[in-house]
């Protein structure tokens, strides 16, 4: 589709031509795509703009030229996106793609290869459950964050709660960022997270209140605390503060569940819509054909195609990938929030091999101080190895081995 095409009977179908028009002039597009968004969780139309491979400048830079062209559009709301990005995100099962990127909404395309998020050509159910996958990642975070605070509280360590609180909230922004606007806000500043977040979700502004004395010193506190990790610098740090935002923090983790289920639910709800229609384009091309002259060899052929097929188009991301064209080598990927979180991930494993090294049996040599402390970020590591994607297709296969066997049962009892 390399001309533009508006949907037919659109409201704004003339201010969307203008826009779109506009952004062609200018910006290497690899596709644009026009979704409407319910207003209790967002914009009235949605513009997903993804941005061909290859750019010298990234996206963050286009940004401020691109906001300029939807001012006059306070209707509108814009993504911008790089295209290589958001094919890895959307074959992750991230909602938003779901919601606002398949073929259904799009306007627009100048990929003569057709690489794009198609929900046909997906095993739907895969998707839905990588989506809750990604999302479990995120909350066990943030859950890790919260339970390890309680190691802290004896020897009032506030330095070290505030930082555990920091990467918890900042977990939360990142996961939100991905579900609302298709990619990551990846910023360390809590409040510049939290006021991105302003015309998306209200209630997501108002989690810590500047205005307030009390909330603006706690949430101070908390960028405090990664800036004295970052720079060894030193700043002050206060129970009170910190509880308040350890309440805080649970306060959005509830909120995020919420959030979650009711992206998740629209997602179920526009996938059976898509089913609907490929269901009755197949009666379409099958016509009055008699499925129930077939022979049972036809029938265990089709089943066993349609399964290959399935598996074929199941563009998973699996646990290990090969290395290039060599497939005797394989790789990897452990996902980290930031830099941060990727230092203390390897001070974990060295203290734990440490603390292997120089316990005595049983006995804790007292050398490392509190190793559980350190154990737990390493076993969210080999959470994230574990290959849950591939055991899925176990599940398909065992489906596939009984249709066939009650397909040769009905046979034998037919004769």
């Amino acid at each position: 589709m390399s001309t533009l095409k508006i949907p037919e009977g659109h409201p704004k179908k003339d201010e969307l031509e203008k826009v779109a028009k506009t952004l062609l002039e200018f910006l290497p597009i690899h596709s644009l795509y026009i979704s409407v968004e319910n207003k209790d969780l967002g914009y009235e139309v949605v513009i997903t703009i993804l941005l061909s491979n290859g750019l010298e400048i990234d996206a963050p830079a286009i940004q401020p030229f691109v906001a300029k062209v939807f001012q006059p559009y306070p209707d509108f709301y814009f993504h911008l996106i790089e295209q290589e990005y958001a094919l890895e995100y959307s074959e992750e099962g991230l909602p938003f793609y779901i919601l606002h990127a398949t073929r259904s909404e799009l306007a627009y395309s100048s990929d003569t290869s057709n690489t794009i998020f198609d929900l046909k050509d997906y095993s739907v159910k895969k998707l839905i459950r990588r989506a809750k996958e990604d999302y479990a990642y995120y909350r066990t975070s943030v859950e890790n964050c919260l339970g390890l605070i309680i190691l802290y509280r004896w020897n009032d360590n506030y330095p070290q709660i505030a930082f555990l609180l920091h990467q918890g909230l900042q977990m939360l922004y990142i996961y939100f960022s991905k579900l609302t606007n298709g990619d990551y806000e990846t910023s360390g500043d809590l409040l510049r997270l939290q006021n991105s977040f302003q015309s998306v979700q209200p209630r997501l502004e108002n989690l810590f209140d500047v205005e307030n004395e009390e909330e603006a010193a706690a949430i101070k506190q908390l960028n405090n605390a990664l800036r004295a990790v970052k720079y060894n610098e030193e700043y002050e740090f206060t129970k009170e503060a910190t509880e308040l935002a350890r309440i805080k923090t649970e306060k959005l983790l509830k909120e995020a569940d919420t959030f979650f289920e009711t992206y998740l639910k629209k997602c179920k709800k526009k996938i059976r819509a898509v089913r609907l229609q490929t269901n009755a384009e197949n009666k379409n091309i099958q016509g009055n054909n008699n499925l129930k002259t077939e022979t049972m060899e036809h029938y265990d052929n089709d089943a066993v195609a349609k399964f290959l097929d399935e598996i074929d188009n199941f563009r998973y991301a699996p646990t290990l990938r090969p290395v290039g064209q060599n497939e005797e080598s394989y790789y990897a990927k452990v996902k980290f929030a930031s830099y941060v979180e990727l230092q203390y991930s390897v001070r974990d494993i060295l203290i734990v091999a440490i603390h292997s090294l120089q316990n005595d049996g049983l006995e804790n040599s007292g050398k490392v101080e509190d190793p559980a402390s350190h154990l737990t970020r390493v076993l969210e590591i080999a959470v994230q190895l574990l290959p849950l994607n591939e055991i899925g297709l176990l599940d398909d296969c065992r489906n596939l081995l009984a249709k066939l066997d009650r397909a040769g049962q009905e046979k034998t009892s037919g004769r």
